[in-house]
This record gives structure tokens, sequence and C-alpha cells, in this order.
């Protein structure tokens, strides 16, 4: 980077990138704070911080279905009934509003399931989904990405155990 050159800082999770504007846009709730020197007033701020709760609890929740929350949900399900709730999700998914269909949620499933073939041993499924998840990130994901990398090694240490050395030394 030379110096002067600008960078750029995404207050978004990478999966989310290639979602549509208005959804990143919508996920984006950081409730970021301009502040000025007319700002001492705590009375309108209280009002304000009211306000933004009752709207959101009438709000619909814009944003992956598949959130860290419901990944750890998922993965601390025993291995084989977290399987057939993974392939249930993927095969039937749910019928959700268009603004709560989010690509990323494939995604995270796919990277879930692979991690449960991975740890039953069955490294030769568990390749295929690796492999899908790296289709995702590097089609979706900026180049050079910390996540697409560690779903080479992923992708490379089951080949590695499924004895696919050729499809290994390729990641």
């Amino acid at each position: 980077i030379s110096s002067g050159e600008e960078l750029c800082f995404s207050y978004i999770e990478h999966e989310l990138l290639c979602e549509s504007e208005e959804k990143r846009t919508a996920v984006l709730d950081m409730d970021f704070k301009d502040y000025t020197d007319n700002d001492e007033d705590d009375s309108n701020e209280a009002a304000s911080k009211k306000q933004k709760v009752a709207a959101k609890k009438n709000k619909i929740k814009v944003g992956p279905m598949i959130d860290a929350l419901v990944q750890n949900e998922i993965m601390s399900t025993q291995a084989f009934e977290r399987l057939e709730l993974i392939l249930d999700l993927l095969n039937n998914p749910e019928q959700v509003e268009p603004e709560q269909d989010f690509q990323c949620d494939k995604y995270s499933l796919h990277s879930l399931h692979a991690i449960t073939l991975d740890q039953l041993g069955r490294s030769t499924e568990a390749l295929s989904e690796w492999q899908a998840c790296l289709k995702f990130a590097t089609k979706n994901f900026p180049a050079v990405d910390e996540t697409t990398m560690n779903l080479h090694v992923q992708a490379a240490l089951c080949a590695k155990h499924a004895k696919k050395l050729d499809i290994a030394t390729i990641h």
C-alpha cells in the first residue's frame, strides 16, 4: 500500500458481499452516532433510544438466518443428528421473505456440512462440500481472503485423508 492510498473497511461480514446493496444496507445496523458540540442533551438521546428500540420490535429480522447463534446451536447437536438437520435445511429450505433470503445461508450450511462429514471420517464427501464452499468464496469474497485460504487448507486436508493427493496439492 502506497503512502496516501485510500483503504476501505467493511462493517459487514465478507459472506454478505455477494448480496444485493439493499440487503447489505439493511444488515448494516451499527448504530453509528455523529458527535457534535450540541450533543449534550441526554433527554433527547434517551427518547431517541426508546424510539429505536420500539422500531426494532416491529421490524422483521433482516439478515442471514444461519447466523453465529444458529450455527452454534446446530454444531452443539450430535454429529449424526446434526448431519440430518443440515441436510434437511439444505434440501427443504423454509419459505422466507425475499429480504431474508441470503445466499450466504447456503454457504454456511455447506460449511457446517463439510465440518460434520469430516468429523464422521467421510473425507471424500466432505471434500466435495469444501470445494463447493471454495467455489462460493472465490466468486464472492475479496481476493486473497483469509477465509478462502482456510477453505483451501480444509480441502487439502480432506483430500489427503481421502488419499486424493493430486487434489490435495492443488489446494
